[in-house]
């Protein structure tokens, strides 16, 4: 029942409105193990993931992942950010990952 509602609330979120998913329904895709919400969470990270990288490539803020960084890790890190950061739910689920991933890996400069 849970996947089914947070299922219906993303397709509102995302259909909807021109807003970005909230960080509060990213938690509880994540929350949801081994189902359908889970792997949507988890695509929409790759995704901004992605995104991020070709962006930022042209771009002097730099998103550093070391080599070798695989997806699990990176939802893991971005799980562990939202559950610890519960004041910031009401923002984008984009702009809470882009701030786990810079949190977890900062760019030093070599």
């Amino acid at each position: 029942m849970r996947t089914m509602i947070f299922a219906a609330c993303l397709l509102w979120v995302v259909t909807a409105s021109a807003q970005m998913l909230p960080g509060n329904l990213l938690l509880e895709g994540l929350k949801l193990r081994g189902g359908y919400a889970e792997g949507v969470s988890q695509g929409y990270i790759s995704g901004v993931i992605d995104s991020a990288r070709v962006l930022l490539y042209l771009s002097p803020n730099k998103l550093c992942l070391p080599d070798g960084v695989k997806y699990p890790q990176i939802w893991a890190v971005v799980e562990k950010y939202v559950k610890d950061h519960p004041e910031r739910l009401h923002q984008t689920a984009f702009e809470l990952i882009m701030d786990a991933i810079k949190e977890a890996w900062p760019c030093t400069n070599k």
